[in-house]
């Protein structure tokens, strides 16, 4: 819906089509933090959420050079939004 749009939107401020990204999809926001920041030391802009619908969301608008998917995550599986990207 329009939240799942908002958080897709506030999570590509600042990326351009042409940016190395990774997208880190964890819902542990301190280790989505960590993962973070050790990706940008590489030269990779990171996009992070812990929501499967939101990292579908950010997928119909970018797509990442990598993605980080966590396989427990509420709603929607790491293993069902792998399913769905692939």
């Amino acid at each position: 819906g329009g939240e799942v749009a908002a958080q897709a939107r506030e999570a590509l401020k600042g990326i351009n089509p042409e940016d190395k990204t990774i997208l880190i999809v964890e819902d542990d926001e301190a280790f989505r933090g960590l993962v973070a920041d050790a990706t940008e030391g590489f030269g990779l802009k990171a996009i992070s959420t812990g929501d499967g619908e939101v990292a579908l969301a950010i997928l119909e608008q970018h797509v990442p050079s990598a993605v980080l998917l966590d396989i427990k995550l509420p709603g929607i599986s790491g293993l069902g939004l792998l399913e769905i990207i692939k």
